[in-house]
């Protein structure tokens, strides 16, 4: 219901540019902020936060990115998952070990990505 009703306001189509990163799980694409689907990074005013930010700078370099919307959204920010080619970069930053697997948006999907003993390190939101 909700991938048919979003297909039909037009919500669920790819948006792709060069993205703005705001910090480790929100980039801006063509004017819309979108929450990294499933990805759980550090505040800027936390103390992995900037650090995240840099590595997603740092993944994503001079790319354009490509993301499809789930037709959910997280305060005003959509929710997506985004991609370089067909990389998706929110996995690449847990891989990393700037971020954590958040099960309220991802089911699990990135959990097995995370580096040993890094949710001894990062701060995890309540909600994930």
């Amino acid at each position: 219901m909700l991938k048919t009703l979003c297909l039909m306001i037009g919500l669920c189509s790819a948006i792709t540019g060069k993205p703005w990163v705001q910090d480790g799980d929100t980039v801006i694409v063509d004017g819309r902020t979108i929450r990294l689907m499933g990805v759980d990074a550090e505040e800027l005013n936390e103390p992995h936060g900037y650090a995240a930010r840099y590595e997603l700078l740092r993944i994503i370099g001079n790319n354009h990115i490509s993301c499809q919307l789930t037709g959910g959204k997280s305060y005003s920010r959509y929710i997506g998952v985004c991609k370089i080619n067909d990389k998706d970069i929110g996995a690449e930053l847990i891989r990393r070990g700037y971020a954590l697997d958040c099960f309220h948006y991802s089911n699990g999907k990135y959990r097995h990505l995370e580096p040993a003993g890094i949710r001894n390190k990062l701060a995890s939101k309540g909600y994930c």
